[in-house]
């Protein structure tokens, strides 16, 4: 009971902020975008343009182009949008009509166009930068930008600043020449704004990190970030327990390399897969097979870990009569705690198909001949399962 009630808590603690940020930004659109009738970088802003042109409220309007661009996004990209943006796209909408008739006919708050632009801006990047950091976008162009980087090769940035671009140039169909400058320089400096509340790119930080899996980060570290590293023997100040932690230093882009390498080797269940994925197809588009593969990889390493082993080993090792035979070493380390009687039990009810190697290396080896087993990714998916088994037959209680 009290696990599931922790997931259930986080998720509903997800929701509130997602929600305030997108509050915050239909705040930002209402009472400072749309006095100053500027198109800055939005789908609202193309709304309030269009708003001159067709009968409908600003709302209404902003919610038809982003269900519009959500069921071209699906058909033209498949499931590369995750729910948190579904979620935003409909919310905002929802939340500027919840503003239009609370209050109606509303006038400048700052009685100045360029007040009114800044204004935006500064409270615009508040929400956006909650969204961004908790892996979620609001919806509208971020749609048109992953679009345009599927079938245009193009760069995720340069894609939003050429959409972006574009909206704010659309402010010329209908406003004065003022308008649209204050449009495009809007469209620029929100770009700054919103890049310096999330993470200014020349800032350089120091990270201190304490994990279990130490070798592997250390290896992520040097040989994925080309990054340089430190480690450290230290003691915990309340059971002056022995601890080694890795110091390095890491860029913008670097640090969200390691936050999501953090986060993946922190996988435990197929559900955390699930939403990994899903925050990874938010922000960087679709997850291509061979990334899938490596999610599950870093799933089945964090159960092994729990289990003791220090090594998984495994693939096609031969062909029988047109079968893949897979076969995988799992090494053990010698003082893991696991029920042997539960060992000697689970490898009679597998009849040969797990044997247990006892010597200086005890493993655990695991072959199979099902047909099932067609690929890479149907072999990990079926070598996960085995892991779930092991915790829960093997582990001593």
């Amino acid at each position: 009971m009290n696990k599931k009630a922790v997931p259930t808590a986080a998720a509903v603690r997800e929701l509130a902020i997602l929600t305030g940020a997108v509050a915050i930004i239909a705040a930002a659109v209402y009472f400072f975008l749309v006095p100053s009738h500027a198109s800055v970088s939005s789908i609202s802003g193309l709304g309030i343009v269009l708003a001159n042109f067709v009968p409908l409220p600003l709302s209404a309007i902003t919610m038809i182009l982003n269900v519009v661009l959500l069921v071209i996004g699906f058909l033209t990209c498949g499931r590369e949008f995750g729910a948190k943006t579904v979620y935003t796209s409909i919310l905002l909408p929802a939340f500027i009509g919840l503003f239009e008739r609370l209050f109606p006919n509303l006038g400048s708050l700052t009685d100045s166009q360029e007040l009114d632009v800044l204004c935006y801006i500064l409270v615009v990047s508040v929400g956006l930068s909650i969204l961004f950091n908790r892996n979620a976008s609001s919806g509208g162009l971020d749609i048109v930008a992953k679009i345009m980087n599927k079938y245009l090769h193009m760069d995720l940035g340069k894609a939003m600043s050429l959409s972006g671009m574009c909206v704010a140039l659309s402010a010329a169909l209908v406003y004065d020449k003022k308008t649209v400058v204050l449009s495009v320089l809007g469209t620029y400096f929100n770009g700054l704004v919103l890049d310096h509340f999330i993470f200014d790119n020349n800032i350089k930080r120091r990270v201190c990190i304490i994990t279990g899996k130490e070798e592997e980060l250390r290896r992520f570290i040097i040989e994925d970030l080309h990054s340089g590293a430190t480690v450290y023997e230290s003691y915990g100040a309340y059971n002056m327990q022995k601890r080694r932690e890795i110091i390095t230093i890491v860029d913008k882009s670097e640090y969200q390399k390691l936050d999501i390498y953090k986060r993946i080797a922190a996988l435990e269940n197929m559900d955390e897969l699930s939403d990994m994925k899903d925050e990874l197809s938010d922000r960087y588009g679709s997850v291509p097979s061979c990334a899938d593969n490596l999610l599950m990889i870093a799933l089945i390493k964090s159960k092994a870990h729990k289990l003791g082993m220090i090594e998984i080993k495994g693939g096609v090792a031969h062909q029988e009569s047109g079968t893949a035979v897979w076969r995988t070493v799992m090494t053990v380390y010698p003082k893991a705690e696991l029920d042997p009687d539960a060992i000697k039990k689970l490898l009679d009810e597998y009849g040969g198909a797990i044997q247990m190697r006892v010597d200086a290396n005890p493993a655990f080896i695991w072959t199979v001949t099902k047909k099932k087993f067609t690929n890479a990714k149907e072999y990990l998916k079926g070598l996960n399962a085995l892991m779930d088994v092991f915790i829960e037959r093997l582990t001593v209680k």
